[in-house]
């Protein structure tokens, strides 16, 4: 399957930059994503949205339902090793998922490369400052 350049460059005009819909809750608005948070369930809409170092520099067609759908894959193909959130995804940008305490910790993984041909591996989990 090869790469529709013309469809691309068409959907540069219509990328998913933000969202609007009062209907599903409170609106949270993320980097990348919007949340609305309804009661027990939060609906997660991947926009289009690129963040570099905490800045949005502008949209990338079908990012969000990459995105979207890249998560839903591996959240199916985990389920039986450990539960998870996701209830549906009833749209390519769209998770519907459990109202869940998030666990403060970030875990870093970068791959450094040496001058000497051999590169090093970098693996960090910190606990992170939150006001719960």
């Amino acid at each position: 399957m090869g790469i529709d350049f013309g469809l691309l460059r068409d959907q540069c005009e219509r990328t998913l930059s933000e969202t609007q819909f009062s209907g599903l809750g409170t609106r949270v608005a993320g980097k990348v994503r919007d949340n609305y948070i309804a009661g027990e369930h939060r609906y997660i809409v991947a926009t289009d949205r690129v963040s570099c170092f905490d800045v949005i520099v502008g949209t990338l067609p079908f990012k969000g339902q990459i995105l979207n759908q890249l998560a839903a894959f591996w959240f199916e193909r985990t389920r039986e090793i450990a539960r998870n959130h996701l209830i549906e995804v009833p749209d390519p940008n769209v998770s519907k998922v459990l109202e869940c305490q998030p666990l403060p910790v970030e875990f870093v993984f970068r791959r450094i490369h040496e001058s000497g041909g051999r590169p090093n591996y970098y693996w960090k989990a910190t606990p992170l400052e939150t006001d719960r």
